[in-house]
């Protein structure tokens, strides 16, 4: 699938979101599995246990002060 297709992903991305709601400013911990049983109740398909898109995947596990501190550290190279 393309990367900005949305669609068939849109079943991950909304639960992920609203998810997210619940801890903005610390996230959920590191790695693809550190939240496998929310995954399993609220996505509910086999081998799905991350957000499958990169800065909701990151947002997902620092919160949005991580993500920003991400994009800063990014952008600074990036800059440079």
């Amino acid at each position: 699938l393309e990367l900005l297709r949305f669609v068939e992903r849109s079943v991950i991305y909304g639960p992920v979101l609203e998810h997210l709601k619940t801890a903005p400013w610390t996230g959920f911990g590191y790695g693809h599995e550190a939240q496998r049983e929310w995954y399993l109740a609220h996505i509910g398909m086999p081998g799905v246990m991350h957000a499958h898109n990169i800065v909701l995947s990151f947002a997902e596990q620092m919160g949005i002060p991580g993500l920003f501190a991400l994009f800063a550290l990014f952008g600074g190279l990036a800059w440079r």
